[in-house]
C-alpha cells in the first residue's frame, strides 16, 4: 500500500479473534475434521463446531455434506421470503457455540460470560490430538456435556 501513500509506521495488526473475551471457533466437516476452509493454529482456536464442507463437490450428495440452513431471499419484485439453502462456514459453526453458551446463561445467570465460555470450553469433547489443539482447541462444542456440567 506504500504506493498509494499510506504509512502503517508503528501500527499494530489485531485480529478479533485474539481480544480478550472473545472465542475463537473452527469449523468441522461432516468427518469431524477441520473444514477445508477454517482457520487454525496454535494459541487462537478455543473450540470446534459442525461448520459443513464441499470437499465432495461435484460428487452426488455433496450438498449433505454442509449445513441446512434459514436463508433470506427477495425476489425482484421486492417480495421477501424465508428459504432453506445448504451453507458452510465458521459462520455456519459460531452460532452453535453461541448457542451451548446461551442456554448456560439461561440456566445459570449468576455466571459471568468469562465463567460460561470457560465451562463450554471444559465440557467440549475432545477431537484431534489430546488436550488442547491447534485445529479444534478444547474440542467439539457438546451441549449435553456442557448441561450435565452445570445442571
Amino acid at each position: 500500500y506504500g504506493h498509494l501513500g499510506y504509512r502503517f509506521v508503528g501500527a499494530s495488526f489485531t485480529v478479533p479473534a485474539w481480544m480478550p473475551g472473545v472465542v475463537c471457533v473452527s469449523a468441522t466437516g461432516p468427518d469431524d475434521s477441520l473444514a477445508s476452509y477454517s482457520n487454525y493454529g496454535p494459541g487462537y482456536i478455543d473450540l470446534a463446531a459442525p461448520g459443513g464442507d464441499f470437499q465432495r463437490w461435484p460428487e452426488p450428495g455433496w450438498w449433505y455434506d454442509m449445513c441446512l440452513n434459514t436463508y433470506a431471499l427477495v425476489l425482484p419484485d421486492g417480495t421477501p421470503l424465508v428459504a432453506y439453502a445448504w451453507m458452510a462456514g465458521t459462520s455456519m459453526a459460531c452460532p452453535k457455540v453461541s448457542g451451548v453458551a446461551a442456554l448456560v446463561a439461561s440456566t445459570h445467570p449468576e455466571l459471568g460470560a468469562q465463567q460460561i465460555a470457560e465451562i463450554v470450553m471444559q465440557s467440549a469433547e475432545d477431537i484431534g490430538r489430546v488436550g488442547v489443539d491447534p485445529y479444534f482447541g478444547h474440542g467439539m462444542v457438546s451441549a449435553y456435556r456442557t448441561l450435565s456440567l452445570v445442571p
